[in-house]
């Protein structure tokens, strides 16, 4: 039966008969007699954000339940780190029991930290993640519950985060690490090498190397090997990262023989015009192409001066020449470029 007034009816059996109401009262149990034995309570507990006791009753063999037979409310004490705890009778219960107990200030280290990558990748500068910390489902505020630093956090290399707790609920310190990863040198702005002018001898152009804006140092965030750098062709320049940078990237360039100087018209007769440009001793030697009226170019020499005199013309007729310097090297010919056309009349 449940505690409060309670109507019995009595039936008579036997040499009796006849039936008869009555009513009893039925007293709440009070859960603070000695036959019943709270378990559970601790004199200390971790600060959170729901603070309570687990505390459980037990009356001979009746168990009795949470928030039926009785209700457990905890608030603070009016004194810095006490809390009491009031427990309540309900139903079939009545009494209360107080108690206080201490909260200490929860440990950070064991709480959850979410919103941290294991890498990040160079960027040149400090990088910063946010961490997000939890307890018990409720996220804690930065800068009130704890705050962050952070060490060794621009280098590529292993990287700390810590998290020191502050306020008055959380103590002590959590730290993590993170990777900050090399950038591959294949992310940076190279600018590309123009073509370069044979001479005999290994040619190592420079190269330009910039990430987000800022020069690169050769020898310190990369180096350069070149190959197949000294004949003319093409050449190749492999751009490897160090230090903070990683992978290797290849540019090629050309490399020609060296163009010809401008081309000029230095004498004229009737049936010839001669010409002359300035030459460079790295080449086989130079082609002379002509134009007449039809604008139609053709060869007319090869020749290894700088000069030469075209012969069997016809008189008082405008022709156009332009030349070009060429290289033979390994049975393949290269050329440099062609001068800027002139033009020359025969006389009569």
């Amino acid at each position: 039966m449940s505690a409060g007034t309670q109507t019995l009816l009595l039936i008579g059996q036997g040499s009796y008969g006849g039936t008869k109401k009555c009513t009893i009262e039925i007293t709440p149990k009070d859960i603070t007699d000695e036959d019943v034995v709270m378990s559970g309570f601790e004199d200390t507990v971790s600060y959170s954000e729901q603070i309570t006791q687990n505390v459980t009753f037990q009356w001979g063999e009746i168990a009795l339940v949470r928030d039926t037979d009785y209700t457990v409310t905890c608030r603070p004490a009016g004194v810095a780190g006490i809390y009491e705890m009031e427990v309540a009778g309900t139903g079939n219960y009545t009494g209360t029991v107080t108690k206080q107990f201490t909260v200490d200030q929860t440990p950070i280290d064991g709480l959850e930290v979410k919103g941290i990558s294991s890498t990040y990748t160079y960027t040149g500068k400090a990088i910063t993640p946010e961490p997000e910390v939890w307890a018990d489902g409720v996220q804690l505020e930065k800068d009130k519950d704890y705050t962050v630093s952070y060490e060794d956090n621009i280098n590529a290399g292993v990287a700390k985060l810590v998290i020191t707790a502050s306020g008055t609920h959380y103590a002590g310190t959590k730290e993590l690490s993170f990777q900050i990863l090399r950038k591959s040198i294949h992310l940076c702005d190279i600018g590309s090498i123009q073509t370069q002018v044979y001479t005999g001898s290994d040619i190592k152009p420079t190269v330009t190397v910039e990430d987000d804006g800022k020069a690169l140092e050769l020898l310190s965030d990369y180096t350069l090997m070149y190959s197949n750098n000294r004949k003319a062709g093409t050449g190749v320049a492999a751009v490897a990262g160090k230090g903070n940078y990683t992978a290797t990237k290849n540019l090629t360039f050309d490399i020609r023989p060296c163009d010809a100087g401008a081309a000029v018209v230095t004498g004229a007769s009737a049936d010839s015009l001669s010409i002359s440009w300035t030459g460079d001793g790295a080449v086989t030697g130079y082609e002379v192409y002509r134009a007449g009226a039809d604008g139609k170019w053709q060869q007319v020499t090869r020749t290894r001066d700088a000069f030469y005199t075209d012969k069997k013309l016809a008189a008082e007729t405008t022709y156009s020449y332009k030349v070009r310097s060429y290289l033979v090297a390994d049975g393949e010919t290269y050329y440099g470029e062609f001068t800027g056309a002139v033009t020359g009349t025969t006389t009569k």
